[in-house]
C-alpha cells in the first residue's frame, strides 16, 4: 500500500519535466528552508553589509554574481531573498485552499441559496482586476511580507472557492455521496471524508502551477516597493534597484530577474510532469 502511495511521487522523476522541475523546486525551498534556519551564517556575505568588494564589481570567484553600488555581495543578497518568496508563495496558496475549501465546497454540496449568496460573495472579488486589488490592499495596509500576504490571499482565494464549488457539483452526486446523506451523515463530516479529499488531486495540480504565478505577482508589487523596506534583500525590489545600471552594470538587474524566471519555469515544468501523471493514472 505504501509503494503504490508513492509511485506517483516516483513517477514524477521519470519525466524530464518533472524531474527539471522538482530540482529547481527543491533548490529554492532547500535554500530558502536553510537560510530561514541559519540565517546570514549560510551566505558567503552579509547581505546588508556594504563594502565587502569593490564598487559596481563584475562577477568573480569572490563575487559570483559580483558587486552592486554599495559594495554590496549580489549573490549572498540573492539567496537571502528566496526566503521571503518561498515564505509568501506558500503561505498565500495554503491559505487560499483552505478558504476555497471552505467556501467552496459547502456552497457546492448544499446548493439553493447558501451557494447563491456564497457564490455572488465570491463573484464580488472578481470585479476588479487581481492586481490591481492586491495593490489597492497593499498600499492600504502600508509595505511589509505580511501584508503583502494579506492582499495576495483576498485576491487568490476567489478562484478556489469556484474550483472546488465545481468539485463538490461533481463529487455530490456520486453513489457513495448520495449514499452518507441518506445515513443522515452531517454534511461538515461528509466535506471532510468525500468531497474535500476527492477534489485534491486536481486541487493540488492547479496550486502546484499557480505558485509561480504568485512568485511573479510578489515579485511586481516587490519591484513597486510594496514589500520589504530596504536595505533588506527582495528580488522584485533589487530588479528595480539595479535597473538603472543596465548599461554600466548589467548583471545587477540580471541575475535577480534570471532566479525569478527560473523559480516560474522550474514550477511549470513540475505541474506539466504532475499533469501527465495524473492524466496516466485515470
Amino acid at each position: 500500500m505504501a509503494q503504490d502511495r508513492l509511485k506517483p511521487l516516483r513517477s514524477i522523476f521519470s519525466s524530464k519535466s518533472g524531474t527539471f522541475g522538482s530540482i529547481i523546486i527543491l533548490t529554492l525551498f532547500g535554500t530558502a528552508l536553510a537560510v530561514a534556519i541559519f540565517g546570514k551564517s549560510l551566505v558567503p556575505y552579509d547581505p546588508i553589509q556594504q563594502d565587502v568588494g569593490p564598487i559596481l564589481g563584475a562577477p568573480s570567484m569572490a563575487h559570483l554574481f559580483g558587486t552592486d553600488q554599495l559594495g554590496r555581495d549580489v549573490f549572498s543578497r540573492v539567496v537571502y531573498a528566496s526566503v521571503n518568496d518561498a515564505y509568501v508563495s506558500v503561505v498565500v496558496i495554503g491559505a487560499s485552499l483552505v478558504i476555497g475549501a471552505l467556501i467552496g465546497s459547502y456552497a457546492g454540496f448544499r446548493g439553493g441559496k447558501i451557494d447563491d449568496v456564497l457564490m455572488r460573495i465570491t463573484d464580488s472579488f472578481f470585479a476588479l482586476p487581481s492586481l490591481l486589488l492586491a495593490m489597492a490592499i497593499a498600499v492600504a495596509l502600508g509595505p511589509g511580507v505580511i501584508h503583502m500576504m494579506y492582499a495576495l490571499i483576498v485576491v487568490w482565494w476567489p478562484s478556489y472557492a469556484r474550483m472546488f464549488r465545481a468539485e463538490a457539483l461533481r463529487i455530490s452526486r456520486l453513489g457513495f455521496v448520495e449514499a452518507s446523506k441518506a445515513c443522515g451523515t452531517r454534511t461538515w463530516r461528509i466535506l471532510a471524508r468525500h468531497v474535500v479529499p476527492n477534489s485534491l488531486t486536481t486541487m493540488i495540480l492547479y496550486a502546484t502551477l499557480d505558485i509561480g504565478t504568485v512568485i511573479i505577482v510578489y515579485s511586481g508589487l516587490s519591484y513597486l516597493g510594496l514589500s520589504v523596506a530596504p536595505p533588506s534583500p527582495d528580488w522584485g525590489e533589487m530588479v528595480a534597484e539595479y535597473q538603472s545600471f543596465m548599461v554600466t552594470a548589467p548583471w545587477l538587474p540580471i541575475f535577480p530577474g534570471l532566479v525569478i524566471a527560473l523559480m516560474v519555469i522550474g514550477f511549470s515544468l513540475f505541474g506539466d510532469g504532475l499533469r501527465d501523471i495524473l492524466e496516466s493514472t485515470r
